[in-house]
């Protein structure tokens, strides 16, 4: 069906965006009520070598994506409707934040700590570009509590007893990387 749906497109890049309209899916079925999907050189192989990948982020209200990072890429998020709080955490931990409204542009910086959270009362959506054709996508949450450090690492770091650690990692949505 991608395929199908890029070969009508008369150039690239309205290709690119009848993909993004296609895919856009449902914000509730994620666990963090928001729904991203990116088009990038995985999904959509004329990207190589151009240096570009375009995500569109749907979200229910109070829906976020989740702290994370793209260790490859550089982003601008573009509010197409709704009301967005979002920030990014610098190198020298200080946290960058705005609200935003329809029409604003919000830029994080190559492999900043970012996330992005609905505070309107409806649903929002936002169109990002990535300056890279596989930026990459690395979880806070994942990275921490999904991939086997060992318990004592994460109980002593973080400063909590292991039932309440067992607690958090079996909280992590699913849909952003966590496995129960």
């Amino acid at each position: 069906m991608i395929q199908r749906l890029m070969r009508r497109g008369s150039n690239f890049l309205s290709c690119v965006f009848l993909v993004m309209r296609w895919i856009s899916g449902n914000a509730s079925s994620t666990g963090t009520n928001a729904f991203p999907q990116i088009v990038n050189v995985l999904l959509y192989p004329a990207l190589n070598t151009l240096g570009i990948s375009h995500g569109r982020l749907d979200f229910d209200i109070g829906g976020v994506i989740p702290p994370h990072t793209h260790p490859f890429a550089s982003e601008t998020l573009f509010v197409v409707k709704g009301t967005i709080y979002t920030g990014f955490i610098s190198f020298d931990n200080i946290l960058y934040a705005e609200t935003l409204q329809e029409g604003d542009v919000y830029i994080f910086p190559k492999g900043s700590l970012h996330f992005q959270l609905n505070v309107g009362n409806g649903p929002a959506v936002t169109f990002n570009s990535l300056n890279s054709q596989n930026p990459g996508f690395l979880s806070a949450a994942n990275q921490l509590l999904v991939t086997k450090i060992p318990e004592k690492v994460l109980e002593t770091s973080i400063g909590i007893n292991a039932k309440t650690l067992k607690l958090v990692q079996d909280s992590v949505p699913l849909s952003f990387g966590g496995s129960r």
